[in-house]
């Protein structure tokens, strides 16, 4: 039980990372058609899931590599699914 009470705050700023890079890249998209209400949503949730990721990672400075593996795997498939 104890490997899963260390491992959380890791799964948990990969997971919200992963959130926030998808909100970062749909929001570019929006913002470059021009759309503004999906674009300030998008941007809403960047500030949401950035704050509550930025809690999680100040409590144990190591989660900073999951949130980096994160930001790839995020960002990735964010544009990737936004090409569809």
């Amino acid at each position: 039980m104890k490997i899963l009470t260390e491992a959380f705050p890791f799964v948990a700023v990969f997971l919200l990372t992963f959130g926030s890079e998808w909100c970062w890249a749909r929001y570019n998209i929006a913002s470059g058609e021009r759309r503004p209400m999906p674009s300030a949503l998008w941007s809403a949730g960047i500030v949401l899931i950035g704050t509550l990721s930025t809690q999680v990672w100040l409590d144990n400075h190591w989660t900073v590599i999951s949130s980096v593996l994160a930001s790839l795997i995020g960002t990735y498939y964010a544009v990737r699914w936004g090409k569809k």
